[in-house]
Formats: structure tokens, sequence, C-alpha cells
């Protein structure tokens, strides 16, 4: 099994280095709730209300500080 098969086996089949999400201070959860909603790119997050962001399945109290947090290095209040 090479590197990335064995990171892919146990990051649930996204390696940490992999994907739109990387180096934005995501988990991987969220990074996937994301994904899983259509939510594609990391600057939609930006344009997207509170509201709209905790309707989505999996992202709770946890996932919305993680967003708050890459929202404000990013310049979104």
């Amino acid at each position: 099994m090479t590197d990335l098969e064995q990171r892919a086996k146990y990051y649930g089949g996204a390696a940490p280095g992999d994907g739109p999400y990387f180096n934005t201070g995501l988990t991987i959860r969220t990074s996937k709730a994301l994904l899983a909603s259509g939510i594609d790119t990391p600057e939609r997050i930006l344009f997207m209300t509170d509201r709209q962001l905790s309707s989505i399945p999996l992202i709770g109290p946890v996932s919305m500080l993680e967003i708050m947090k890459y929202r404000a290095r990013c310049g979104k209040k």
C-alpha cells in the first residue's frame, strides 16, 4: 500500500493535503461536510450567512467555530 493510499484510508478517503480546503484550518470532517453539500470552494463560505452554514448537515458548533476562524482570517467578520 502506498503512502497516499494509507493516508486516504486513515483519513476516510481524503488525505490532509488533498482537496480545496487544504491549508484553511478546517478539519477533514468539516471539509467533507461542506463538499458533500456542494460547497466546493472555500471562497463560497465567505459569502454564506451563519444560518445557511449551520443548516448544512454535520455542521455543528465546533465546525461553525472553525468556519468563523477561517472567515476572520480572510477578512469576513
